[in-house]
């Protein structure tokens, strides 16, 4: 039996997305690593209508340039690195 070997996609190319969590299990203030491996600080939370999802309002600790020093991200995709 060679089933698992033809599947469609392939193995190799399933992508799983994460679990989804609740941004309020994040606390303000605490240290981040965002999926690009920058740090970052969790300022707040924004909503929005169209799709019922909260995100993480995150200010980089270096950032590249001053106009993009603040990043909405979903709270999935992130890593605690340290609770405030």
């Amino acid at each position: 039996m060679t089933a698992a070997i033809n599947t469609i996609p392939r193995i190799g190319q399933l992508r799983f997305t994460p679990k989804p969590i609740d941004a309020e299990d994040i606390p303000l203030r605490s240290r981040i690593c965002l999926p690009t491996g920058a740090l970052a600080i969790v300022e707040g939370y924004r909503g929005f209508r169209r799709d019922h999802r909260i995100r993480l309002v995150c200010r980089y600790l270096k950032p590249v340039n001053r106009a993009f020093d603040v990043v909405l991200m979903l709270p999935e995709l992130v890593t605690v690195i340290e609770e405030a």
